[in-house]
């Protein structure tokens, strides 16, 4: 497999800010009457950082392995889903693992000994398959958050097949900022026939067919920064205050989030891509871009983290509490990285390339 392209640093750094945006919404309830009310109502939306994983993944996909659109075949089609596989199942296989600690303690050591319908044996079966979010289960379990690589891992194996159809698109701006505008514009329909309030809502429903829209919006902006010259930082601003008035439009008519927001992190990607970004050069601080690089590890183990938080009792409220959860979520993140990530991606990408 040809070698990727060097990463942008700036989209290292934001995947570890969202990674932590969605931490923070995940353990928000504890900063409750603690911060101002529109602060508090930004972690509330933290769900949305989602969204822009899926867009960035999109993107960044599309970029490292655009050579594929001259070079399709069997073949190399097999070895991007093997180098895809190797990156999230050796965390993913471990948190399973990790969780089954939690019924097996409800069960010995709770006084209710009640699993709920948290922990499901099919359930836990398809999460191991990659396919717990592929609309055959009606809530989510187990690990919440891996709802989302399962439906990455979905997008991976139709890859191939989208890069062909982006290649059947006319390579021109029109054609594909028009395609990207009516795959947001879909999503949005979709979202709105469905009578949802928001686009964090029905996810074993509807989550698969939010990460494949937000997916296919970011191949085209993969696509369309090739096509236009980096922008200036007048430009770049320019895309961010655009983004900015999305959600202010948003939050001042009271729109539901799949109408705008969508839209508005896909603009911020686009502000981030070229290196003359005015923020470029502030994200690429290291201590971001090391966020960024453990984020996978922060996003897969901190809901665990969360459970036994309220298993101990630590659930109180109070900002230290809070900076204590994000203390422990961060020294589990790194030791499933550094112990599971990186050592992992490496072995079960070596062991399975022997198979292909």
């Amino acid at each position: 497999m040809k070698p990727s392209v060097k990463p942008v640093p700036a989209f290292t750094s934001l995947r570890g800010l969202a990674a932590i945006w969605v931490v923070a919404y995940h353990f928000r309830e504890s900063l409750a009457g603690s911060l101002p009310r529109l602060a508090f109502s930004l972690l509330g939306e933290g769900f949305l950082a989602v969204d822009l994983f899926f867009i960035l993944s999109g993107f960044v996909i599309t970029l490292n392995y655009r050579w594929m659109l001259e070079d399709l075949t069997l073949g190399t089609a097999k070895l991007f889903i093997v180098a895809r596989l190797a990156r999230i199942y050796p965390v993913h296989l471990f948190m399973c693992l990790l969780f089954l600690i939690n019924p097996v303690c409800i069960l010995l050591f709770s006084t209710a000994r009640d699993l709920g319908a948290r922990y499901d044996p099919g359930y836990y079966l398809l999460s191991l398959l990659l396919m717990q979010n592929w609309g055959l289960a009606s809530q989510l379990e187990w690990n919440n958050p891996a709802w989302s690589i399962s439906t990455e891992w979905f997008v991976y194996l139709m890859f191939p097949a989208l890069l062909l159809g982006l290649k059947r698109l006319p390579n021109t701006v029109p054609t594909i900022a028009g395609a990207i505008i009516v795959v947001l514009a879909a999503l949005a329909l979709l979202f709105d026939r469905a009578g949802l309030a928001s686009i964090g809502d029905a996810i074993p429903q509807f989550g698969l067919a939010r990460c494949l829209c937000e997916f296919l919006v970011g191949m085209g902006l993969c696509r369309l920064t090739r096509l236009v010259a980096a922008p200036g930082t007048l430009l770049t601003l320019g895309l961010l205050g655009l983004a900015g008035a999305l959600v202010v439009a948003t939050i001042g008519f009271a729109l539901p989030d799949f109408i705008l927001l969508p839209g508005a992190c896909a603009l911020v990607i686009t502000a981030l891509a070229s290196e003359r970004s005015p923020l470029g050069g502030w994200l690429a601080r290291k201590p971001l871009l090391w966020l960024g690089e453990i984020s996978y590890a922060l996003y897969m183990t901190h809901y665990f983290v969360k459970d036994w938080i309220k298993f101990a009792g630590l659930a109180l409220p109070g900002p230290a509490i809070f900076l204590l959860y994000l203390s422990l979520v961060l020294l589990a993140g790194l030791a499933v990285y550094y112990g599971i990530e990186k050592p992992g991606r490496q072995y079960f990408r070596s062991i399975a390339l022997k198979n292909v």
